[in-house]
């Protein structure tokens, strides 16, 4: 990977991070951003090595990107405005669920790298952020239909949540 695509990798992961943490309604909108990735993932070289390590290794990096994902979903806080809007906010326990997913993140690289001699490639990247953004996505989605009521996805745009929601928004 070259110091460009590092630095980009880094800069589009700590854009990510930031939202998590900001009030924002559920939307439909972030799988735009999954499709996106996801065509940045496959584009040539690819995410891997056409070897059987290089793609074993993509494949089980994808699944714990995937898996992952829930609990950080299911970690956010989640409630509904007086208009039905569905909102979210990461909480410390969804910080902790992101480290552990760069920690493992890196751990893959690192021991592609160091066991197998596999490089890790940026496609590897933005795919492992594709997959771990769409499930949570899919997560939040299906924790708005639960909350019941009049909950949609999205709204109005520039709707705010009340005051009160952002204070002390629901688990």
């Amino acid at each position: 990977m070259t110091a460009i695509n590092a630095a980009v990798t880094v800069v589009i992961l700590a854009i990510v991070l930031v939202r998590q943490f900001v009030p924002r309604q559920v939307r439909a909108r972030p799988l735009i951003w999954v499709a996106v990735l996801l065509v940045l993932g496959v584009a040539p070289p690819g995410p891997a090595p056409a070897t059987a390590t290089g793609i074993a290794l993509l494949v089980a990096s994808l699944a714990v990107s995937a898996a992952l994902a829930v609990p950080r979903a299911t970690s956010m806080r989640l409630w509904l405005d007086e208009h039905g809007a569905a909102w979210r906010r990461g909480s410390v326990g969804t910080l902790w669920w992101w480290l552990a997913a760069i920690a493992v993140r890196i751990g893959f690289a690192a021991g592609g790298q160091l066991l197998f001699g596999e490089p890790e490639r940026a496609g590897s990247l933005w795919l492992g952020l594709a997959v771990t953004l769409g499930v949570q996505q899919l997560v939040l989605t299906k924790r708005v239909r639960a909350l019941g009521g009049p909950a949609r996805i999205g709204g109005p745009s520039g709707t705010r949540p009340p005051r009160s929601a952002l204070a002390r928004p629901h688990r």
